[in-house]
């Protein structure tokens, strides 16, 4: 069990994939940038 999780941080620590990043400007001029949704 403990593997996969550490296979699961592996993974993500080299990126994300693109279906699960969401970028968008705010208002004000920012930049958010969000990951997610993650299940485990």
């Amino acid at each position: 069990m403990q593997r996969m999780f550490d296979q699961f941080d592996n993974n993500l620590a080299s990126g994300p994939s693109k279906d699960f990043v969401r970028e968008y400007q705010c208002p004000d001029g920012s930049k958010v940038r969000q990951v997610g949704p993650i299940v485990y």
